[in-house]
């Protein structure tokens, strides 16, 4: 029961998976976008799906802990995490293809090369690369 307590569940761009069109990495690439870098304005994607979501995770964790607790399954809190996770993971991708787009709008020198207004979506590498982790 204490190796349940200490695992967890982690999403985001968490590999170091080579782009096809840069020398930067996806996690790279994720972090120049999340936080900000000269000219590049922070775009947060992750953090606000979390934010938005954080108490329906919560629930689900409190509710899965008690259940897999009761019958001291760690198999059960593992999948509970993976269920968490893949939600994490869909919510992320779903915060940056849906709606209105990740503020701030591109600039419109952007918009005319990309083809597209819609930020952080061109390739889909970046998108494909976001994911989830069990820690324990």
């Amino acid at each position: 029961l204490l190796k349940l307590r200490k695992a967890y569940v982690k999403a985001g761009v968490l590999g170091g998976t080579q782009r096809d069109d840069t020398d930067l990495t996806n996690a790279q690439l994720a972090s120049i976008h999340e936080y900000g870098l000269g000219n590049v304005p922070a775009r947060p994607f992750i953090r606000p799906p979390f934010d938005i979501m954080r108490e329906q995770y919560l629930n689900m964790l409190r509710n899965g802990f008690k259940k897999a607790a009761s019958k001291i399954s760690p198999d059960m809190f593992r999948q509970l995490l993976e269920l968490i996770g893949q939600k994490m993971v869909a919510d992320i991708k779903n915060y940056v293809t849906q709606g209105t787009g990740v503020p701030p709008p591109l600039s419109p020198k952007t918009i005319a090369a990309k083809g597209s207004s819609r930020p952080l979506v061109d390739t889909g590498q970046l998108l494909n690369s976001i994911t989830y982790q069990v820690v324990e």
